[in-house]
């Protein structure tokens, strides 16, 4: 199974945190990680073929650095999904988006998502272990 995300660029990526539980585990915690989270078989960030890590700093914004600053030309603004929702005083109306890393990893095991699932109780199963933990 492939996983291509993009994630915050100072954030320790999924395979090195798998791999540092792996090393610190003993028989017993090897045998629940085995049975809980998949098995990598590798992983990195994305480079391209010009040999340039595919980021939203220097790849997509081709180093162009846009103002975080209340006077930015560039501002995001956070839409409401809910009607009529209000924000909690004091929050801020514009995000500040932190640049962000194509990160893909490989995993041993195949697997189908949920909305692949054709049974209904099938995916209430599924989404009541995802709760609860039980496996």
């Amino acid at each position: 199974m492939l996983k291509d995300i993009w994630v915050d660029s100072d954030r320790t990526r999924e395979g090195n945190i798998l791999a540092l539980l792996h090393a610190a585990a003993n028989d017993e915690d090897k045998q629940l990680l085995e049975k809980h989270f998949l098995t990598t078989i590798c992983h990195g960030d994305v480079w391209t073929e010009l040999d340039i890590l595919d980021d939203t700093a220097n790849t997509l914004m081709r180093g162009w650095n846009i103002a975080t600053g209340r006077d930015s030309i560039f501002k995001l603004r956070r839409e409401l999904f809910i009607l009529n929702y209000k924000l909690p005083s004091g929050s801020e109306s514009h995000l500040r988006y932190t640049h962000k890393t194509h990160y893909r990893i490989v995993f041993k095991e195949k697997g189908i998502t949920i909305d692949r699932i054709r049974s209904l109780p099938d995916v209430m199963t599924v989404l009541t272990e995802t709760v609860s933990g039980a496996f």
